[in-house]
């Protein structure tokens, strides 16, 4: 596969964010239909036309050729948003930032928002992880977007002023700050630690702080990001009456244990309890329609989608009831599992399905699986076999991201299941240097010629239709000749070799024979279901 060469520091980056999908994220704002813009040179600054008739702007994204060569296209530093702008000998006024206009501006520091400015778009200022202003969405401001402010970190406060007429979910996700919001507001509400819009019924956002989330009866949705990142919220207070919770509506909410779902429920977003690393049980109330809750995990009533899991439970084998078709997002991310039972019924695993379970050594999709989503099962550090089934057409970015003990995958796909590139790749270095993909007899060209699956230097055609399938345990045979290492395999096996003291010396997958030389000394070989000790004089 094609690949980026990346410096230390920012695959560092990678790593200590976890998440390499929100890294790229970083990297690449969403995108929209461009709009008719033009660039200020004096202030260095670009405005998206609203209405060319009332001669309205929009503060906008830079774009290449903006700026030098050697200048950020990104925003930097104070930023005051002017009240008017002349373009080709006409008077512009400011009265919105755009969508992502400011996303990802990580040095951006503080800004100051004009006397006229109505709305502030989705993604506007997401990711602007040094912006420490205190916000005051005042003056004639009346319009926040979605995820407007997710992950500004560093945020003193957040006050809501009484001319606000809407404000989208998750506009203050992940900000970690208090939010305030004017008395005088008619259109909003605030008590004990929660914000929510009474005419919709809908919860906006918690507070970081709180421990309990009690609602008013009246709130019947809790929207996507409203209690992200409470992570000292234990107790979960759900009354009949409420019908939806949002995307990600509780994701790493660490301090939660136990939580029950009111039969009145028709709708879970994706990854709505993702990260609840404390999560020990799952209850349904009784009379539910649209849930229900069987081998501990939540189900839809149908038993098609798998939405959550208890995250904390010490299971190390877990069975997918019969029936599932999808496993949801996030669902046993960062579990203990050390081995997953899929139904024959399974179509897809969603992102991040399996992320970061460290345990799992073995995945073994069943033929009906269609896609497999991003990082479904990036760093998971102990996998070492993969069977992927004939129907499989679709991997995910970062599917396998991490994952250094890979060494044995097996894809009995004719044609290469499609993987977006992207600039890490979907699979380790360790995985395409020394393991092995086996793909069916009469696809070998098309995965040698395909760059997500060309990175690897071992691909051979494998049978199939044969009775040995992967999944039967492979012994091997180990000698010491003249000084050297020779194991001997009666099938492809992946096999590591350790010193006394744990260091991981040489890992490869052995199809047949292989010598090895090493210093003298006492080694452990470890094949995939035994290990031996051995000697080298």
């Amino acid at each position: 596969m094609k690949k980026l060469l990346l410096s230390f520091s920012a695959l560092l980056a990678l790593v200590v964010c976890v998440s390499p999908l929100q890294a790229e994220d970083a990297m690449q704002a969403p995108t929209n239909t461009e709009p008719v813009s033009f660039y200020d040179k004096v202030i260095k600054m670009r405005f998206n036309v609203i209405d060319e008739g009332n001669a309205t702007v929009a503060v906008a994204k830079r774009k290449s050729g903006d700026v030098g060569f050697l200048e950020s296209l990104y925003y930097e530093g104070d930023i005051a948003l002017p009240n008017k702008v002349e373009y080709n000998n006409k008077t512009y006024h400011v009265v919105a930032i755009a969508d992502s206009a400011f996303y990802n501006c990580k040095d951006l520091t503080s800004i100051t928002f004009n006397q006229g400015l109505e709305t502030i778009g989705r993604n506007a200022f997401e990711f602007c992880t040094s912006l420490d202003d205190d916000i005051r969405l005042s003056g004639a401001i009346k319009e926040i977007g979605y995820l407007a402010f997710n992950n500004c970190v560093k945020l003193a406060s957040i006050n809501i002023g009484k001319q606000v007429t809407t404000i989208h979910d998750g506009a203050f996700a992940k900000t970690g700050c208090p939010v305030t919001l004017d008395a005088d507001n008619p259109n909003f509400m605030q008590t004990d630690f929660i914000i929510f819009q009474p005419k919709e019924g809908r919860l906006i956002y918690l507070d970081p702080q709180a421990t309990t989330l009690q609602m008013p009866a009246n709130i019947s949705i809790i929207g996507d990001y409203a209690a992200a990142n409470c992570r000292k919220l234990e107790t979960l207070n759900l009354h009949e009456g409420i019908k939806k919770i949002g995307y990600q509506a509780f994701v790493a909410c660490y301090g939660l244990s136990s939580f029950e779902l009111p039969a009145s429920l028709e709708e879970i977003g994706e990854a709505a309890f993702k990260y609840t690393i404390r999560l020990q049980s799952i209850k349904v109330a009784d009379g539910s329609t649209h849930f229900k809750v069987e081998n501990k995990a939540l189900l839809t009533a149908d038993g098609k989608q798998l939405l959550a899991y208890p995250t904390a439970l010490q299971d190390d084998e877990v069975k997918i009831p019969d029936g599932v078709e999808v496993i949801g997002e996030g669902t046993f991310a960062s579990t203990v599992i050390k081995k997953v039972t899929f139904p024959e019924s399974l179509k897809e695993v969603g992102a991040s399905a399996f992320h970061q379970c460290a345990n799992l050594t073995e995945v073994n999709l069943p033929d009906a699986t269609k896609k497999i989503g991003t990082q479904a099962f990036a760093l998971c550090e102990k996998l070492r076999k993969l069977h992927v089934g004939p129907n499989v057409e679709q991997i995910g970015k970062y599917c396998f991201f991490m994952d250094t003990a890979l060494l044995q995958l097996y894809f009995n796909c004719m044609t290469p299941p499609y993987i977006p590139s992207t600039v890490m790749g979907c699979f380790s270095s360790e995985s395409e240097k020394n393991g092995t993909l086996y793909v069916p007899v009469g696809a070998l060209e098309a995965y040698k010629s395909n760059d997500e699956y060309n990175g690897f230097k071992n691909i051979v055609e494998h049978d199939f239709t044969s009775a040995a399938l992967v999944q039967q345990e492979t012994p091997f045979a180990v000698s010491v000749v003249n000084g050297e290492l020779s194991i001997a395999v009666s099938a492809p096996s992946a096999i590591t070799i350790f010193t006394l003291d744990g260091a991981n010396v040489w890992q490869a997958v052995v199809n047949s024979t292989e010598t090895v030389s090493l210093p003298a000394g006492i080694y452990i070989i470890k094949g995939e279901n035994s290990s031996k000790k051995v000697v080298v004089y």
